[in-house]
Formats: C-alpha cells, sequence, structure tokens
C-alpha cells in the first residue's frame, strides 16, 4: 500500500470517527473525546471491513480472470469443431461431385457408342442397297468423316473425365 493510500485511508477513518462523534453527540446529548475508550470498537470494524473489501476484490479479479480462461477455451474449441464440420462437408460434396462426373461421363459414352452404332448400321444398309451408284459412297464417305468426328470427340470427352 503507497503512502497516498495510507494517507487517504487514515482520512476516511478520520472522517468517520468525526461522523460516529457526532451522532452519539446530537442522539444521546453525551459529548465523546477521541481517545475514549468507545471510539476503539468503530476503528476496528472500520480496518476489518477495509480488510475484507481488498479480500473481496481479489477473489473477485481471480473469479473473472478464470471466467476470461473458459470463454477463450470456448471460442477455441467452437472454431476447431467448425472447421472439422467445415472439412467433412467440403469432402462429401467433393465425393459427390466426383461420382456426378463419373456417372455423366459413362451416360455420355454409352450415347456416343449407340449413335454410332446407329449410324454404321444405317451406312451398311445404304452401301449394301447403292452399291451401284456413286451417290451412296459419297454418303457413306461423309458418314465416315462424321464418325472420325464424332470418335474424336468421344476421345476429347473421355480424356476430360
Amino acid at each position: 500500500m503507497s503512502a497516498d493510500e495510507k494517507d487517504a485511508r487514515l482520512d476516511a477513518i478520520d472522517e468517520l470517527l468525526q461522523h460516529i462523534i457526532a451522532t452519539v453527540a446530537r442522539k444521546n446529548f453525551q459529548g465523546v473525546r477521541r481517545d475514549d475508550p468507545v471510539m476503539i470498537l468503530p476503528t476496528i470494524m472500520k480496518v476489518l471491513a477495509d480488510d475484507a473489501a481488498e479480500q473481496h476484490d481479489a477473489v473477485l479479479k481471480r473469479h473473472a480472470e478464470a471466467h476470461e480462461d473458459i470463454a477463450l477455451r470456448w471460442r477455441i474449441d467452437a472454431n476447431e469443431s467448425a472447421q472439422r464440420i467445415m472439412s467433412a462437408s467440403l469432402a462429401a460434396c467433393r465425393k459427390q461431385i466426383e461420382e456426378a462426373a463419373a456417372h455423366t461421363a459413362k451416360d455420355v459414352r454409352e450415347a456416343i457408342k449407340a449413335e454410332m452404332a446407329v449410324a454404321l448400321g444405317e451406312l451398311r444398309a445404304e452401301n449394301e442397297a447403292g452399291q451401284k451408284t456413286h451417290g451412296p459412297l459419297m454418303m457413306a464417305g461423309g458418314a465416315l468423316a462424321f464418325l472420325g468426328g464424332a470418335a474424336a470427340l468421344a476421345a476429347v470427352v473421355l480424356k476430360l473425365i
């Protein structure tokens, strides 16, 4: 306790004693001096009350620090939980996207195969029906060029998958 604090405390005690002396004189029509033994008790009570207040403040300070520590731990735990949840959600989304992409690629591949089979079947039929004319050969050449383009497209799609 610094000298200023001690002086302030003594001043507060002096003011309290003056108040008590004035109150006793007013209520009991009796004068009391500062060195009267009756004045010891208020002084002791004031000192004990001040000490109790200091101890109470120290306990409150420790309690507030404990609450701050708990709040910090809760904040850290909440952040870690949120990060784990977000990571799990992102992993699940990524897996679903990959499965959907694989499924779509398989569907595209099957559709291209089916279209190519139909086109080849049509070409064979036209080739058998019109082998004597030049037109069917031109159409066959065009269809083969189309099929070559479709095959190239299929290869590109398959590489992307």
